[in-house]
């Protein structure tokens, strides 16, 4: 995919998003796909799109509060041979125990 590009929000609508969400500047065009994001978005944005997704990856993309944790947890006991002991360490800073 290509880069990703972000535009300022200008004129009526950005003061109607300001007005709703009573933050100035609160949300951003992002491109490709004309989606509005929080400008904290940038930091971030290029290194999701160039993201290497490996076959193997397992993806739980869920609502808050609908039981992702829980999930998250089946979800590593079953791609690990339900190494029970292994799920109580602490897991580390990039998702693997």
């Amino acid at each position: 995919m290509g880069r990703i590009t972000y535009e300022r929000i200008e004129g009526e609508d950005a003061d109607k998003l300001d007005e709703l969400f009573g933050v100035k500047d609160c949300l951003i065009e992002v491109n490709p796909g004309h989606v509005l994001l929080p400008p904290d978005f940038q930091e971030i944005g290029q290194r999701i799109v160039d993201l290497e997704v490996r076959e193997d990856d397992v993806w739980l993309v869920s609502y808050p509060r609908t039981g992702s944790t829980w999930t998250q947890e089946m979800i590593w006991c079953i791609g690990n041979n339900l190494d029970f002991e292994g799920a109580k360490q602490p897991q580390s800073s990039c998702g693997r125990r």
